[in-house]
């Protein structure tokens, strides 16, 4: 009597060696019970790009192009198991807002449970909040767009310029680069991150701490310095 289970995740980050590590780990998980002859297929897509690995060949990942969009690592045996776990970065699933998954089908139920078990341990201590920029990311894009508008009338206004912007033109500008913004944050934190890809999004992730950092630091800043004046 067969036994599956699926487990959806939601948004992780990975260094390219934790894939290594996880099926390793399953290997020898299973190594230990009676499924003996087990073949592991691991393969990339990217935006332009496929790679299949089985596992005697299986890579270090260390030189994988920017733009790794999904992984799809297969498991089988000949004792009737199955294990499919799909990582993908997509914003959007045919079937669910989260594509990524784990599906396992065994024999046994308690492999069965054993490995769900095994494989959702693994990914839950890598959990990050990505998410939040995909369920969300217009209502921040929003946020950061009147932000970003109003700091650019002050300056404007202030140092350019030093002529006064109507609240209509604002209204238009901050309504036009939301939507770019949002898309630029799923790219920015996609579902699942891998660290080691490549350096050109570290690089803009630092800058836009950086950038946020400073700008909700200066209004704190300035709230605090009011109230201040206000007490005194």
């Amino acid at each position: 009597m067969k036994a599956s289970g699926q487990i959806d995740i939601k948004s992780i980050t990975l260094k390219h060696s934790d894939l290594k590590q996880l099926i390793d780990g399953l290997i020898k998980y299973l190594s230990q019970k009676k499924y003996r002859k087990v073949k592991s297929i691991v393969v990339f897509y990217g935006v332009n790009y496929k790679q299949e690995y089985s596992y005697d060949d299986f890579p270090e990942f260390q030189n994988f192009k920017e733009g790794l969009e999904l992984i799809d690592i297969n498991i089988e045996s000949e004792n009737n198991l199955v294990i499919n776990i799909t990582l993908s970065s997509n914003e959007v699933s045919p079937l669910k807002s989260f594509y990524s998954k784990i599906e396992v089908e065994s024999d046994d139920r308690i492999i069965t449970n054993g490995l769900l078990d095994e494989i959702n341990s693994f990914f839950k201590k890598r959990t990050n909040i990505h998410y939040i920029f995909h369920s969300y990311g217009i209502f921040i894009a929003i946020i950061l767009s009147i932000l970003i508008t109003y700091i650019l009338k002050y300056y404007i206004e202030k140092h350019l310029l030093q002529v006064e912007i109507k609240n209509e033109y604002l209204f238009a500008f901050w309504f036009l680069i939301s939507f770019p913004l949002k898309r630029y944050l799923r790219w920015l934190f996609p579902y699942i991150y891998f660290i080691d890809e490549n350096n050109k999004k570290k690089h803009q992730r630092l800058f836009f701490y950086a950038l946020l950092v400073s700008i909700l630091a200066k209004y704190a800043f300035l709230f605090f310095n009011e109230e201040i004046n206000n007490i005194f």
